[in-house]
Formats: structure tokens, sequence, C-alpha cells
């Protein structure tokens, strides 16, 4: 038995990986504790958790993208990183991405996009692509390198809009 945080409960994909997961599991939820005090270092350390798996991120509320595909993920990176050398655990932090995160940069070399000149370019993407790709740049940027936090970026193919530029 594994105890995991899942944030995005709310959601479809909270929803149903709480569904899954909870049988053989201790589940801890943003939807009935706030996501600050989850991932303290005391709540963490306390209950023991083994995982954290972000699944927050809007893929219809275009007003929605930059806050839940971004913000909040540089958060909860940022908050993570803070606390690595304190875990006397390993914790495993998935976050769940899209497959379109690579399409608007195919032909570019990603590591050295943000230093790049992006006014120059003519780089197709749509709003949602865009920011669940910003949202895995802060994340790599925050927690690449820990000692107790391991990452992993799920890309899956199952959100793909009739615009992504990898369809075309």
């Amino acid at each position: 038995m594994k105890n995991i945080i899942i944030l995005g409960s709310k959601g479809a994909l909270g929803k149903a990986l709480t569904n899954y997961l909870k049988d053989n599991n201790k589940i801890f939820l943003d939807s009935k504790f706030n996501i600050n005090n989850l991932l303290s270092l005391e709540f963490i350390s306390k209950n023991n958790i083994n995982c954290v798996i972000n699944c927050i991120g809007s893929i219809s509320d275009i007003d929605l993208f930059f806050n839940s595909n971004f913000i909040l993920p540089y958060i909860i990176s940022e908050k993570l990183s803070t606390i690595d050398a304190y875990l006397k655990n390993k914790i495993l932090f998935i976050h769940i991405s899209t497959i379109a995160v690579n399409a608007p940069y195919m032909k570019y070399n990603f590591k050295s996009l943000p230093l790049m000149n992006l006014n120059k370019l003519k780089i197709k993407y749509n709003k949602y692509e865009f920011s669940k790709t910003c949202g895995e740049v802060v994340i790599r940027k925050n927690l690449i390198g820990l000692e107790n936090i391991s990452t992993i970026i799920l890309q899956p193919s199952n959100i793909i809009f009739d615009n992504s530029f990898f369809l075309k």
C-alpha cells in the first residue's frame, strides 16, 4: 500500500485515477485538504507520502490554461523543491501533461528554446499546447537533480485538438 497525494482530484482524470488507486492505496485529495498543507514537509513526513500525482490542468477553458497548466505546476514544483533536502524518504512526483507539448517545437532544440528570441520565429502552437509546454519547462527547472524527489512527466496522447500542429 502506498500513500499518494492526488492534485486535481475534482477533474475527470483525477476522479478516474482516484477510483483506480483507492482500493489498494491510501489517497489524500486536494478536494479534502489545502494544496499548501498537502505539499508541506510536515504533512508529507507525517503521512509517509510515497507519491504526488498532479492531474491539475484545463483542456477546455482557455481562460484557465495559463493558471492551471503553467502557474500551478510552477507553484507545486517550487514547493516540492524547497522541502527536498529535508525529506527522510524518497517520493515520486508524477505530472500529467500532453503529447502536444513537443508539437510546437519539433524542429527546435527544446532545451535551448527559452533562450531563443521567439519574436523572430514563426512557431505554430495553440494556447493549450503552449501553456502545457511552459508548465513542463518550470517543472524540469525546479525539480531536476533533486536528492529525494524523482520526477516523471507523462505525455498521454488522448488530449489532442483538431488544430494541434503535429496532426498536420
